[in-house]
């Protein structure tokens, strides 16, 4: 009999425990993140980035109407492909944007101008960040391209942002504030 209740209060703690845990989680969510119309996500895909200070450098300068910036690595979205999908910014290697050709927008034209722009073998379009060549990047204390030296990475806009209007005047153009905003980095580093 006392195995019985002892059994019936340990699942019932058990079971708190676990409640506990989902709702601290949605509190949590709820209180560090928003709805994508309100933030900005890149990804880039290195293992080993300071994506934490680069949210918070870029997300002193966001445009408005952006509360948060948000940075992740590639494996972030490992069981969540749907965040990857919509990211507003990539910065990816040549190879890999060849990969991810999908997620891939062209570089709107409020850039096109960029001495920075780049079209790849595939036609995909880029602003170069990191020229192995000459071993010089931007934001190189915070993207670290060490991963892939002998590689150029470049910034990508995503097909599936809500940040990347390409009509004139008044619509949502975030993501474009933002890879200004990251390319002026390069005056920091």
């Amino acid at each position: 009999m006392k195995r019985k209740r002892l059994f019936r209060a340990l699942r019932q703690g058990i079971l708190c425990l676990a409640a506990s845990a989902l709702i601290w989680s949605w509190i949590f969510t709820f209180l560090t993140d928003t709805d994508h119309a309100h933030k900005i996500v890149l990804y880039a895909d290195m293992g080993d980035f300071a994506w934490r200070e680069l949210a918070v450098t870029l997300e002193e300068t966001a445009p408005e109407g952006i509360r948060f910036v948000q940075a992740h690595p590639f494996t972030y979205a490992l069981m969540n492909s749907a965040d990857l999908e919509q990211a507003d910014l990539y910065v990816l290697t040549a190879a890999q944007a060849e990969e991810y050709a999908s997620l891939l927008a062209p570089v709107p034209d409020a850039l096109r101008g960029s001495p920075l722009l780049r079209t790849m073998a595939d036609g995909a379009q880029g602003l170069i960040l990191y020229e192995a060549a000459s071993g010089g990047g931007i934001a190189g204390s915070m993207l670290r391209y060490a991963e892939q030296p002998d590689a150029d990475w470049y910034l990508f806009f995503g097909a599936r942002s809500p940040h990347l209007s390409q009509e004139p005047p008044g619509l949502d153009t975030a993501a474009v504030e933002t890879a200004r905003q990251l390319i002026q980095l390069e005056q920091k580093d």
